[in-house]
């Protein structure tokens, strides 16, 4: 199977899961890039958030259009404002810290993440 397949597959299964949990699917994407594609580490997280740009849009304008109303727009742009300055800091990190200690950070936060949920 070429890489091009192997993406798309990979964006199929991520789109789905993340807009059915909210993850925007970077959780499933980064790791699959990693360890299925050979993208190294800041290849992997930069290539996840151009393509969770498309999962967020196509699920945002999905729940813009339902009548259960369930974004909360004022919450959503604060949190939009913050976002946007420390994703930029971030993408400033990632071209300086070594990958090695960025994918340990990242196993890290999914554990904790996977601990949090599993127990609440």
């Amino acid at each position: 199977m070429t890489p091009l397949i192997i993406a798309l597959i990979l964006g199929l299964v991520a789109g789905f899961i993340g807009s059915l949990f909210g993850i925007g699917g970077g959780l499933i994407m980064v790791p699959c890039f990693i360890y299925i594609l050979k993208l190294p580490y800041p290849a992997a997280v930069a290539t996840s958030l151009v393509v969770i740009i498309g999962v967020s849009l196509s699920s945002s304008v999905n729940h813009f259009k339902s009548s259960d109303q369930l974004i909360n727009l004022p919450i959503a742009i604060a949190c939009l404002i913050g976002a946007i300055i420390s994703a930029w800091i971030g993408a400033h990190y990632l071209k300086v810290v070594p990958p090695q200690y960025l994918q340990k950070g990242f196993a890290i936060l999914m554990i904790i993440a996977g601990i949090r949920i599993l127990f609440n």
